[in-house]
């Protein structure tokens, strides 16, 4: 039987005052926490990723997670019915 991995998607970030987004982890979630400024990735082998202090970042979303979004919506929706 193979095992079919969640659908991830690629967090790319920054810190405010690089040019270019070198950073980026294959996630399956994200959250920002306002009470200590950090954002939690989740990543898909159940690990998480913290980044401090982000309101000095910056990130960027990508089709990918467009996708997932648009996917996630559409079985929502779907096992509401």
């Amino acid at each position: 039987m193979i095992e079919i991995l969640p659908e991830t998607y690629r967090f790319y970030w920054k810190h405010h005052k690089q040019m270019f987004f070198t950073k980026s982890k294959e996630v399956l979630q994200h959250h920002w926490n306002s009470e200590d400024d950090s954002m939690t990735l989740y990543l898909h082998n159940h690990g998480l990723w913290n980044i401090p202090n982000w309101t000095d970042y910056e990130c960027r979303l990508k089709k990918d997670w467009f996708e997932k979004i648009k996917t996630d919506i559409k079985n929502e929706t779907q096992q509401n019915y």
